[in-house]
């Protein structure tokens, strides 16, 4: 008789058991919901011109964490390399759900539609991106170009410059490394670059350096697209990535990168790193620069 009742007991238990799991609230602790649009993206983004500060790079993994915590069950791995770094992977037959690139790249890169509304640019660049008449990318940040001087060696020689000669000074600049060598007065150089220049400075390094914003056509702009080949739930997720992008909290964390957020926002609100990079965005955002250098005004 004995024996029969730890047969029926061993039979029986194992179900009781899991129906008192099933209506114990504390078990909610222990599940894990998987979503039905649960992914793991790939992002690549590909270098060609940095931030005054800072990496784009970091502020993507930073970013992709961010996601990752607002949508259960996606994740997005983020790699950085250059031009020709990704131009190797591409023939090694690799590829990225998700490609954050430069304005020179745009016709080599693998791009399908972006499936949601068109931004607000407050810079004339709603036509990059834009191949056959269909969006395949959206520009989300620029930079630009200065002239900057040895401050040293201009005032040994005297000369005079400011932000209404500068771009006739540009004209005879020499070359980036002959400046860095303390060898040139002048030279042309991007954002990331002197912000560069002006840390080495403050590190002991280097040399003093004075920088005058200068008005140029807008090549120096980064773009993010989708993949052609990634799947249906991966595309979705990558949309929503995008569009999430352009939100007032990421505006304002590319700015303080020393970059300059293409989409309409509160100028007055606006922090940069630097007062250089605040210029720059002034001159750019000028009525004058738009409709002298404005390649896509009134383009959509």
């Amino acid at each position: 008789m004995l024996l029969c009742l730890i047969a029926v007991y061993l039979i029986m238990m194992p179900q009781v058991i899991l129906e008192q799991l099933e209506e114990n609230p504390y078990n909610e602790f222990i599940k894990t919901d998987y979503p039905e649009k649960a992914s793991v993206l790939t992002l690549w983004h590909i270098v060609e011109f940095k931030p005054y500060s800072g990496s784009l790079s970091s502020y993507f993994t930073q970013y992709s964490s961010q996601f990752e915590k607002k949508h259960n069950g996606v994740f997005a791995e983020v790699s950085a390399m250059t031009v020709d770094e990704y131009r190797e992977r591409v023939k090694r037959g690799e590829s990225a759900d998700i490609y954050s690139f430069p304005l020179s790249l745009s016709d080599e890169m693998p791009l399908c539609a972006v499936p949601y509304d068109e931004k607000k640019y407050s810079f004339p660049v709603s036509g990059y991106g834009i191949v056959s008449g269909e969006r395949i990318a959206v520009p989300y940040a620029l930079s630009g170009e200065f002239l900057v001087c040895n401050s040293a060696m201009i005032q040994k020689k005297d000369i005079q410059i400011n932000k209404e000669n500068a771009a006739e000074f540009a004209e005879g600049a020499e070359a980036q490394e002959l400046f860095l060598e303390g060898k040139a007065a002048m030279t042309v150089m991007d954002a990331g670059t002197l912000g560069t220049t002006e840390r080495r400075y403050n590190s002991g390094k280097g040399f003093a350096v004075e920088a005058y914003p200068m008005a140029s056509e807008y090549t120096l702009v980064q773009l993010i697209g989708i993949s052609k080949d990634a799947d249906k739930i991966d595309k979705e997720n990558a949309a929503a990535y995008i569009d999430e992008l352009f939100s007032k909290e990421q505006t304002e964390k590319l700015c303080s990168l020393g970059m300059i957020p293409v989409i309409e926002c509160d100028d007055a609100n606006i922090e940069f790193e630097s007062v250089y990079i605040r210029q720059l965005y002034e001159l750019l955002n000028s009525a004058e620069s738009k409709k002298q250098y404005g390649l896509f005004v009134g383009e959509k």
